[in-house]
Order: C-alpha cells, then sequence, then structure tokens
C-alpha cells in the first residue's frame, strides 16, 4: 500500500485461467528486487483476448517501475505484457484509469509518470499482448508523496472517455483525453481541491 514502508512481494487473484477457461485462484512472487508498488490490481481484458487480466504497478529497486500485465497460466500469474522500466531508481507511475481512449475496440491504460517531479501522461495499448505507447505529454500529476490514494481517474460524460487530474503543480484541474492520435486538454478549475476533482468525475 501506498504512504506506508511496506510494499507487496506476490500477488494473488481469483481469474479465469487462459488453459481450463475456468476461474481459478492463482498467484506469482516476485523475486527479491522487486514490488507491487501500488494501491490495488485492476482486473479488466486489456489485451482484447476476451479474458481478464490484471493491470499493476511493478518497480525494480534498479530500474525504477513499470506497469505491468499478467494473466493466469494454471496455478501461477505470468506477465503478459508490460510497459518499459522508468529506468532509474525510486522512479514511480501513478495509474490514471483504463478506457478505449483510441476507439480500438480494446481498453489501453493511462498513467502518469513520475508524478512527484514533473509527471508525464503516457497512455499504452497492450492489444495483442504488445505494449505500444500510444500517446504522452508533459505537465500532469496524480500522486503526492506520503498519499495512499491517486487523485482523479477517468470519466466519460458524454464525449467519450476524459481523464480528470491536476496539473504538474497541483494548481488547476484538468481534463484530457486522446483526440487525432495526440492528448489534448481543457483547463476544468483553477484549483485541485478534492471537491473539485469529485464533481469532474460525476460529470456535475
Amino acid at each position: 500500500m501506498l504512504g506506508d514502508a511496506w510494499e507487496a512481494g506476490a500477488l494473488r487473484t481469483m481469474i479465469a485461467d487462459r488453459m481450463t477457461i475456468g476461474p481459478c485462484e492463482t498467484s506469482v512472487v516476485l523475486g527479491e528486487n522487486a514490488v507491487f508498488e501500488d494501491t490495488n490490481p485492476r482486473t479488466t481484458d486489456v489485451t482484447g483476448d476476451g479474458f481478464n487480466g490484471v493491470v499493476v504497478v511493478e518497480t525494480d529497486i534498479a530500474e525504477g517501475a513499470q506497469l505491468a500485465v499478467y494473466g493466469a497460466a494454471g496455478p501461477t500469474l505470468v506477465k503478459l505484457a508490460a510497459t518499459p522500466h522508468i529506468g532509474r531508481p525510486n522512479r514511480w507511475l501513478a495509474p490514471a484509469g483504463i478506457a478505449d481512449f483510441d476507439g480500438d475496440g480494446v481498453k489501453d491504460v493511462a498513467y502518469a509518470e513520475t508524478p512527484h517531479i514533473g509527471g508525464t501522461l503516457r497512455i499504452w495499448s497492450f492489444r495483442d499482448g504488445v505494449a505500444r505507447e500510444i500517446a504522452a505529454a508533459p505537465g500532469y500529476s496524480n500522486h503526492r508523496i506520503g498519499q495512499d490514494f491517486i487523485t482523479g481517474g477517468m470519466c466519460d460524460c458524454g464525449n467519450g472517455p476524459e481523464l480528470v487530474l491536476p496539473d504538474a503543480a497541483w494548481r488547476q484541474t484538468l481534463l484530457a483525453w486522446l483526440g487525432g492520435g495526440v492528448i489534448e486538454l481543457a483547463v476544468l478549475a483553477d484549483n485541485t481541491r478534492p471537491e473539485t476533482i469529485a464533481r469532474a468525475l460525476e460529470c456535475s
């Protein structure tokens, strides 16, 4: 859990096994140099194969964080796809939302990379188990050091999936979406108060 001194070294979940097409309890244990550094796992199909995967933030001591997608193979979870590690120790990413941002019929994953030191919003596709970055833009954040939650998230207020999150300086609440292959934005408010973000997520 974020905000404390301990991080998980194992992941256990109930998920459909690709080999037997039935639900089973399955797990994975990381090596001593890696942890799951996240608020919670997210279970959904982001590869387009019809099976739910488990989307998590996985961190290597030397190489920093990556976004990983795990799926069941018998009694174990296997890594189906992952973004590259950020490349340096003590570098983290915070998931922002999961939705079909590019309209290809398969869900994508958005996250803020290094949200504490001038974050970059990145959107990735994992279609067919291949990690491919769709778009990226600097100037975003969604987490402050010490907090055990991620600020903002995804909403659909009638215009397709959009992301609500603070700017990198935590002065404005932003609305971001994918348009024409690039991340576009609008300023919703000149503050990042919790009630402002909550109203935006509720489309009010």
